[in-house]
């Protein structure tokens, strides 16, 4: 098992006990640094690197939270002219190049292995007698604001930061550099949270439907589903046509299921078009980071359309108008390329939609009617209210579907959005169209 689960918890749901074993561990001597860095990590963990190399024999371990992050600080050592050879490991490699970087050959020379957390608990790195660790990784959260989860980088918990540490003390007494300061340390939770508490629950909600399980109540849970969010992924799952009144898997929910992706994405791409480019393009935006640049004193446009326009250039092989990040849309265009060759065997719907009734499809909840009261107030399908501002080029449209939004004290932020027609929406959405007449 994990060495940083919370063991006995999992003895008491599984009405056990506990056997423990420190697996021969030599000390480690644990230095941190004297004042805190903030949230600049990268070079902080350099100069550790760099410290390291200086003062320790053997290889050294450097736990960082993403390949990103990897890339960047091996072009920083490199330029260092250290005497190491400088490797990385990461969950993306095959299992020949993880082999050659776990064993290394007899007499090799001094080694610095860039990892992410794939090696905090999962391999074994022969040679390594220092670890240096950043205290960060990737994990998947759920963004209410999206919709979606979607990776960030968080602190490591006391456990995962005490089990990184003990590689350092598999062959003898070895040492490890943190990049954060003691008192940060002790501010840090012992475990990390239970990731079904900060989750999105939708894909949850139809794996256990695709099972038979439409009531969390049916199963035992190391940690049960929070009500609120179970239900608001079976209303959701419901408004994408996934299951029924019931909460059983219909038979669109089990073509959702068969493609491993967000129930939002699936569902716009099977209802948009399996072979729809501008559907899958639309789809790996909604899965990223906005590929819009930040620049001070500017806010970013909303209108998700430019984003298109950006990725249609760059396709073309021309640079992007506007404040687009070039790079991240390559990068996008290559999720788009992987969606639309996994959705065009799927079956689905023969539509030729704008981008915007797309959009409202991943969004039902989040189609908007402008109110009466003045440009950029938005009445949501869900009931609530939001806001663009009204300098903003979409502020003037009659309705947009809307996908990433905060919920604000009053009205929602909008951020990013569509305009999209009324006969276009009607015609799509008409099993949700209600008509009342209140006095």
């Amino acid at each position: 098992m994990s060495a940083t689960l919370d063991e006995q918890a999992v003895a008491d749901l599984l009405g056990g006990a506990v056997v423990t074993s420190d697996g021969g561990l030599h000390p480690v001597d644990i230095r941190h640094l004297g004042r805190s860095v903030g949230r600049d990590i990268l070079p902080a963990t350099r100069r550790l690197v760099l410290q390291a190399c200086r003062e320790q024999q053997g290889d050294v371990l450097v736990f960082l939270p993403g390949k990103g992050e990897m890339n960047r600080l091996e072009e920083q050592l490199r330029s260092a002219s250290l005497s190491h050879e400088i490797l990385q490991l990461h969950g993306e490699m095959d299992a020949d190049s993880q082999a050659r970087v776990l064993v290394p050959g007899k007499h090799h020379a001094p080694r610095i292995v860039l990892a992410t957390d794939v090696a905090e608990t999962s391999l074994t790195i022969e040679g390594i007698t220092t670890v240096v660790d950043a205290g960060l990784t990737r994990k998947p959260v759920f963004d209410p604001d999206s919709g979606l989860s979607r990776l960030r980088v968080l602190p490591v918990s006391r456990a995962s930061a005490d089990q990184r540490a003990g590689r350092a003390g598999r062959l003898g007494p070895g040492v490890c550099y943190r990049a954060w300061t003691e008192a940060e340390q002790r501010a840090r939770p012992a475990q990390r949270p239970a990731e079904i508490n900060q989750a999105d629950l939708a894909p949850l909600v139809m794996e256990l439907a695709l099972w038979g399980v439409p009531d969390p109540a049916c199963l035992q849970w190391l940690d049960r589903p929070p009500p609120a969010a179970w239900d608001q992924a079976v209303l959701l799952l419901q408004e994408l046509d996934a299951l029924d009144m019931h909460g059983r898997i219909t038979t669109h929910g089990k073509r959702l299921a068969a493609l491993g992706l967000h129930p939002r994405l699936v569902h716009l791409l099977v209802r948009g078009g399996g072979g729809n480019r501008l559907a899958a393009d639309i789809a790996a935006l909604l899965s990223d980071r906005d590929p819009w640049r930040y620049r001070p004193g500017q806010a970013r446009p909303a209108d998700l359309g430019l984003r298109l326009q950006a990725m249609a250039s760059v396709r073309e092989r021309q640079r992007p108008d506007g404040g687009a990040d070039a790079g991240k849309i390559r990068q996008l265009l290559r999720l788009s390329d992987r969606l639309y060759r996994q959705c065009r065997q799927l079956p689905h719907d023969d539509n030729t939609l704008s981008a915007g009734a797309l959009l409202s499809l991943a969004y039902p909840e989040r189609i908007a009617q402008r109110r009466s009261s003045g440009e950029g107030r938005y009445l949501l399908a869900s009931g609530s209210g939001a806001e663009l501002p009204p300098d903003d080029g979409l502020a003037v449209a009659d309705y947009l579907a809307v996908a990433h939004m905060d919920a604000g004290s009053r009205e929602g932020r909008i951020w990013l959005a569509m305009a999209v027609d009324l006969a276009e929406l009607t015609s799509l959405h008409a099993s949700q169209v209600r008509e009342t007449d209140e006095l």
